[in-house]
């Protein structure tokens, strides 16, 4: 049991390091200099600038919602149309009168 547990937490350990060489980001991928940490931006950030960038990443939320709800309504009127093709191949089947 020893050498079990010994192994897992070994195999965790190479685990969480080799994630944790994973570059992450958090934002959208801007080229470099658009970053405002010395880029062209430079280091500080004004109210209106904050605002705008605040406005649009509720816009480009809305956005990511709109299609989604589109692609979740598309996906249930597929469906439903599936299944009154079904019943209705059953309700024929059942009827004697073959499709």
């Amino acid at each position: 049991m020893r050498r079990f547990v010994g192994r897992f937490t070994l195999a965790a350990v190479v685990l969480v390091l080799a994630v944790a060489v994973v570059p992450v980001q958090a934002q959208y991928n801007y080229p470099s200099g658009y970053s405002g940490w010395g880029g062209w931006g430079g280091a500080g950030s004004t109210v209106q600038g904050s605002m705008a960038t605040g406005m649009g990443n509720y816009a480009a939320g809305k956005g990511a919602y709109n299609v989604q709800t589109a692609q979740a309504r598309a996906m249930n009127a597929n469906t439903a149309t599936q299944w009154n093709d079904y019943m209705y191949a059953i309700n024929q089947r059942n009827s004697g009168n073959e499709v």
